[in-house]
């Protein structure tokens, strides 16, 4: 029996309680469709202060400040672009699961992990009751099946640029194959070229995604827990995501999450056109 103001979802995997007030559901045959109100964002009056090393435990659910810098270059020549480029985040330090930062070759990076039905880090799932902060969530331990079907990866590198990734739809264009669902082709590999590069990696299978602007990105996925992976663009970043094989049909959806994701967790003031600095 659940208690008043919770929803309980339908599919088999779901066995979280989330609060009515965090969630909007909308229904396609038996899958769950989450929309941005489940990630709520956390504003405040504090200044900016991004983070550049992970120090405490990792189901701490204190909010942090974390930076992207684009950088551009080659080895030892990576510099962060001027005027200065960011993606200032302020989220919950539990979501993330490593952070890289560098001056000189520049580099900047994160490494975030959440729960796609309840919008909360992963790591509230995994780890020993004893560890969680529930504050209000009712948060049921995982198994590993359950949690890796769940889960959404992100990382997001400042060297990885939206206007990259575009640069390279003309050429994933020619590595279509056989169409195997929603703008989705089996990646057609060659002798030569583009497309027999791109095709070396063993034990995955590719694909060429197509979005709904037109742009093709390429989709791979392997054996592994959370194995497939595709970078999407985000602003002028270009962050990869990945997910359980078992949702290779959902890929739309799946940018469509992570991009929610991403902006509810943006650095209010940023928006407000303080500079935070």
């Amino acid at each position: 029996m659940l208690q008043p103001g919770f929803w309980e979802t339908k599919n088999l995997l779901d066995r979280v309680r989330i609060p009515a007030g965090k969630l909007s559901l909308a229904w396609i045959g038996s899958a769950v469709v989450l929309t941005q109100s489940i990630y709520p964002a956390l504003a405040d009056d504090r200044p900016f202060v991004p983070v550049r090393t992970l120090t405490s435990w990792y189901t701490d659910r204190r909010p942090i400040d974390v930076e992207i810098v684009a950088s551009s270059g080659i080895a030892n020549e990576i510099n962060f672009i001027e005027p200065r480029q960011s993606l200032k985040l302020r989220l919950e330090r539990a979501y993330l699961d490593d952070i890289g930062w560098n001056a000189k070759p520049a580099h900047s990076s994160a490494a975030i992990s959440f729960d796609t039905v309840t919008g909360l880090p992963r790591s509230l799932f995994v780890a020993p009751p004893q560890q969680v902060e529930e504050r209000g969530d009712n948060i049921v331990p995982l198994t590993h099946e359950e949690s890796v079907r769940r889960t959404l990866n992100l990382r997001i590198d400042g060297h990885s640029s939206a206007r990259t990734l575009r640069a390279t739809s003309e050429k994933l264009d020619r590595c279509r194959g056989v169409q195997e669902g929603d703008g989705l082709f089996r990646f057609a590999g060659n002798a030569s070229g583009y497309c027999r590069l791109a095709d070396a990696r063993p034990r995955s299978t590719h694909y060429v995604a197509v979005l709904a602007g037109g742009e093709s990105i390429k989709l791979t996925c392997n054996d592994l827990p959370i194995g497939c992976r595709m970078s999407f663009p985000f602003e002028s970043f270009a962050p990869v995501v990945g997910f359980h094989r078992s949702r290779l049909s959902e890929w739309r959806k799946i940018i469509e999450t992570a991009t929610a994701f991403l902006n509810s967790k943006k650095y209010r003031q940023q928006e407000n056109g303080a500079n935070g600095e």
